[in-house]
């Protein structure tokens, strides 16, 4: 539970993105998290659903081999992105990486590149910092 914590603002993890879910219920960061606690009330009271239990995308999908025929069929769910984790870490890292040069190697602004990127300021201070990180770990600056 200390994830829907962190999303409502009750608790904090540098590592959870909470901007982007909350970007998905609305603009102002305060009407969103209501929004967002109306939606797992409702979640919850909806019970155990059985299309949600058993196995997760995975299972439900047949196994590996359903997956993978799903993939050539070009047939994709949003949910595909959950069973690859490293996907999402590449993505991440490159964005971390884009936010860096346009900021300290191209001059462009935390506030412009979040506008061409459709995401906040804070979105955007994250990611620098993120990459700071990372370009430590990887040994670039």
């Amino acid at each position: 539970m200390r994830g829907h914590s962190v999303i409502l603002g009750r608790w904090k993890n540098d590592w959870q993105d909470t901007e982007y879910i909350l970007r998905l219920f609305g603009k102002k960061v305060g009407s969103a998290r209501r929004k967002y606690s109306e939606f797992i009330k409702k979640s919850i009271e909806q019970g155990k659903r059985p299309d949600l239990i058993g196995g997760g995308l995975l299972r439900s999908h047949g196994g590996w081999s359903g997956v993978r025929s799903m993939a050539k069929a070009g047939e994709y769910q949003k949910g595909d992105e959950i069973l690859d984790g490293v996907r999402d870490k590449k993505r991440t890292d490159a964005r971390s990486i884009l936010v860096h040069w346009a900021t300290d190697q191209l001059g462009i602004t935390q506030v412009k590149l979040a506008q061409k990127l459709n995401l906040t300021q804070s979105a955007i201070s994250h990611d620098a910092r993120r990459e700071r990180i990372l370009a430590k770990t990887i040994n670039i600056l």
